[in-house]
């Protein structure tokens, strides 16, 4: 892909391809907010035609652009651990997962189109809508989800820790 595609375009091209189809990477989110592993194209454009969002996971890996992103959050948020990365591929209206809470903070990014993103914090619940290059850190322990009142690509980076301290 040349440099006249943008990052969204290059995710969206990257969740069609065979690579990521064979190697797992792609999932759909259902009305209810179930997740199911695609596996064949097919699958992919029957979820599409049904509305549902599509995820990308490991999408960190994918190019220098987000890895960078993950370099800048390192340093931004003094992070010592890993920082996985999902998009998120979503129609008008489609589905979104349920409200959930992380054990660790999420940055989220929008690359294409806008996102509402609903969180509770001590006086009830908030709103912010994100627009196209807009951002937000959930920090973790923070209840929320996203509402898909148009198209979009958002990435969501999580800030995790290493494995051993999730186990102590």
């Amino acid at each position: 892909m040349d440099s006249s595609f943008t990052l969204a375009d290059k995710v969206e091209y990257f969740a069609h391809t065979p690579f990521a189809l064979e190697h797992l990477l792609i999932r759909s989110i259902n009305e209810v907010g179930d997740q199911t592993v695609l596996r064949t194209v097919e699958e992919l454009y029957e979820a599409e035609g049904r509305n549902f969002t599509i995820t990308v996971s490991s999408i960190e890996k994918f190019n220098r652009r987000i890895g960078e992103i993950c370099h800048h959050l390192r340093g931004l948020y003094d992070h010592q651990g890993p920082i996985s990365c999902s998009a998120y591929i979503s129609q008008t209206n489609s589905s979104s997962l349920p409200w959930r809470r992380n054990t660790e903070g999420v940055w989220l990014k929008v690359i294409r189109g806008k996102k509402i993103v609903e969180f509770e914090n001590g006086a009830g619940e908030t709103q912010v809508e994100l627009c196209f290059d807009g951002n937000l850190m959930i920090a973790a322990g923070t209840r929320y989800h996203t509402i898909n009142k148009e198209p979009s690509i958002s990435l969501a980076f999580v800030l995790e820790r290493f494995l051993e301290e999730r186990v102590r």
